[in-house]
Order: C-alpha cells, then sequence, then structure tokens
C-alpha cells in the first residue's frame, strides 16, 4: 500500500485500517503538512454517502458556540460543490440550523426544488466546550450518530484549544456513545489537519507525541490509527509560489515537528558557554541542563556543586523535588516541541522523549 498519492488524498484505506490489536479503532486520524491535499473532500464525502446509503447520521465537532451556523458548509461544501465529482449525481445542498438555544446545531440535507424537495436531518454540529454544561442534557438527541468528524483539530495557534480540551471531548463522547439499546456505542472519531505538532493534547493524551517521526506515513497504536498524508508533488508546488518562496524562512519553523523524534536528531553540541540550569535525575543516571542563547542542552556532565536537582520517578522514593511539579518541566516541554533541545547523544535523546511523554 503506497501512502503517497498521486494527486488526490483518498482515506478508504485509512478508514478500514484496524489498530494495533486487530480491532476497530476509536480514534482515525489524517495529517499533512500541507494545505490541498483533499482530506476535507474525502472525510464529506465520505460521511454524506453513508448517510445517503445507509441512513447513517454523524457529527462535526468544532470547539466554540459562535461557530455554530457555518460549520456545516464550511466543511461538507468542500465535496458538494467540487466539480471534479460530476458523475450525474444528484445535486445536494446542506443547511445548518442551531437548536436548543445554542447548544448545538442540526445539518439538513436536502435535494431537488420546490414541492419535490426532500430534507433530512443527517447530522449535527457539536461544539466541544458545551459537553459538559449542555450537550449531556440532549444526549437522547443523538443515538443514531455514527461517527464524528473534528476537521483542522490542531490550530496554528496553541492558546486555541480550550482548557481540559480532552476530558471536555470525553463528556462529549460518552453522551453520544449512550442510547440505542447501548450504554457505549462504538463512534469513532476522525480527526484530520493541516498541520503535524508534537505536543498538541491529542498526540498526548494518545501516546502518538512519542511514537510518530519525520518519515512515518502510517501508524497504529491501540485504539489510534494515525496516516501522515503525502500527496505527490503538492509541496514542490507551494514552495514553488513566489508568495511561499519569500516566506521560505518562516514557514519552515511551523506546519511540522516531527523531525525532533527522528533518531540522532537532537545529537549537537552548542557553541559557546551554556548556563549551567540544573540536574536531572533518571533511571539512576543523572544528566545535565544547560541554555546556550536560545537553545537548551542536555548532556552527561554535571555540575556537583548545583543546589537545583530534580527526581523524575513519582514512584521512588526520594529527598528530591520532582521536576514535573516545577516550572521547569513546562519550559522544558516548550523548548523541546519548539525544536530549541540539543542531547549530547542517542541516549540522552531517549532519556528526553521518555521524560516529556
Amino acid at each position: 500500500m503506497s501512502h503517497v498519492y498521486e494527486k488526490y488524498y483518498d482515506g478508504t484505506y485509512l478508514m478500514n485500517a484496524l489498530d494495533c490489536d486487530g480491532n476497530k479503532p476509536g480514534w482515525i486520524i489524517a495529517c499533512s503538512s500541507e494545505r490541498g491535499p483533499g482530506k476535507s473532500t474525502f472525510f464529506s464525502r465520505y460521511l454524506l454517502q453513508q448517510f445517503i446509503q445507509k441512513g447513517e447520521q454523524f457529527a462535526l465537532l468544532c470547539r466554540d458556540v459562535s461557530d455554530l451556523g457555518r460549520v456545516a458548509s464550511g466543511i461538507l461544501n468542500s465535496y458538494l460543490d467540487n466539480s471534479c465529482f460530476d458523475d450525474e449525481r444528484p445535486k445536494y445542498t446542506v443547511r445548518e440550523l442551531i437548536a436548543q438555544k445554542g447548544a448545538y446545531s442540526e445539518i439538513h440535507l436536502m435535494l431537488g426544488e420546490g414541492e419535490e424537495k426532500t430534507d433530512q436531518l443527517c447530522g449535527f454540529v457539536l461544539p466541544i466546550r458545551q459537553a459538559e454544561k449542555k450537550l449531556k442534557r440532549c444526549s437522547s438527541a443523538f443515538v443514531h450518530i455514527q461517527r464524528m468528524f473534528f476537521d483542522e483539530f490542531q490550530p496554528m495557534q496553541n492558546s486555541t484549544y480550550l482548557k481540559d480540551e480532552i476530558e471536555l471531548l470525553t463528556i462529549l463522547f460518552d453522551s453520544v456513545a449512550r442510547g440505542d439499546g447501548e450504554q457505549s456505542r462504538y463512534v469513532p472519531i476522525i480527526l484530520a489537519s493541516n498541520t503535524i505538532s508534537l505536543g498538541n493534547p491529542y498526540f498526548t493524551a494518545l501516546g502518538l507525541n512519542t511514537k510518530i517521526q519525520s518519515n512515518t506515513a502510517f501508524y497504529r497504536g491501540k485504539g489510534v490509527v494515525f496516516e501522515q498524508v503525502f500527496v505527490k508533488g503538492l509541496a514542490e508546488k507551494h514552495k514553488s509560489n513566489p508568495f511561499h518562496v519569500a516566506l521560505q524562512a518562516h514557514e519552515s519553523k511551523r506546519k511540522n515537528n516531527l523531525w525532533i523524534n527522528d533518531d540522532g536528531a537532537l545529537v549537537m553540541k552548542p557553541t559557546g558557554r551554556g548556563l549551567y540550569l540544573c540536574t536531572i535525575e533518571y533511571m539512576g543516571d543523572m544528566y545535565g541542563l544547560l541554555e546556550y542563547g536560545n537553545l537548551w542542552y542536555i548532556s552527561r556532565k554535571i555540575d556537583k556543586h548545583v543546589k537545583y536537582v530534580y527526581a523524575t520517578d513519582p514512584e521512588k522514593p526520594t529527598t528530591l523535588p520532582q521536576l514535573k511539579l516545577q516550572p521547569m518541566y513546562k519550559r522544558m516541554r516548550d523548548m523541546y516541541y519548539k525544536g530549541r533541545m540539543r542531547v549530547q547523544d542517542c541516549g540522552c535523546q531517549n532519556m528526553l522523549v521518555d521524560l516529556l511523554a
């Protein structure tokens, strides 16, 4: 199975993939570093066809109530208005109606005109922020939802994520998955984005932030499958556009930081004199953390006179303060996911990845 697509993305393989235990996954993730591979179009087509052919309703996820009213057209029209699919199919349109005093929206699929016009409820738009306050009380309306789709789940700015977003999404999922004679139905969540950033709350919660690298095309975990989407020639088309040529240095620093997980990618000794920040105890070994300008560096050489020494194993009795409870730990995570950490050797890199997982 080639994971480099010729023109547009085809997620058929992903949608039929099983997890590492041979079970149907609860999380289905497709990400790319470039805009335009066709992920939104494929998943829109998939959701609508499953409803048209089987009557299976779906949910589109968003973060805030303020998004309601424009989510359905913004996502589904990528398929409905696409001339590439002019294959004598009926001309459907969608309408999104805000319901339950702004708790969620209904998505209606319409066909035809005038008296012959049909109008069917095909799905819902569910804002994650309302999971606990409102959507729990509306769960009976969602018993026919068979799958959920969250497009652009990775925003460009980390500040866009909701506080406790994963916990809120868990509450939302449990509200949707109950009912129809079952306490917990199989309702997979499909995630897609044009950004791939290790350290985002979804990758962290699912354990992907330590499992995938820049050359990972497909990954199967427990309950999750992940695909990094490559479309032949797409990256070159973007890079050759004069607009992007002028922003090359800036754009190379965003969109994708998977390279920091590559074997040996962080091995480099910064030049100059470093400022010793602290000593880290990990699995019985000691490591030094130093600052070199805008880079932080993990060394096997330690300063025995420094007073800042931190432990990393919460299960092991120690008189040392726990690193994960210190502001230093958050700063380390920020530096790592910004690509500003360097290490003495691959063993130091493995320690760092395990520590920040």
